[in-house]
């Protein structure tokens, strides 16, 4: 179970997101009259993409790599 207590950081959300409603919806979205559903199991392993693409570019660059929220 997901908790205030038990959950202090994005990265631990999401982990016990993915963990706790794995094939469940998490988004949502229509293409060309078409239904799409992006599961929290894969929006996750999409999430681990990004953070290694930003790994890698901050270790290209050697320096931090600044990104946003919304």
């Amino acid at each position: 179970m997901i908790t205030y207590d038990n959950t202090r950081t994005i990265r631990e959300l999401l982990d016990k997101s993915v963990e706790e409603f794995k094939e469940t919806a998490f988004l949502r979205y229509e293409r060309d009259d078409v239904i799409y559903d992006i599961s929290y199991q894969r929006f996750g392993e999409l999430c681990r993409m990004v953070g290694t693409f930003l790994n890698e570019r901050r270790a290209k660059l050697k320096r931090q790599v600044k990104v946003g929220l919304f």
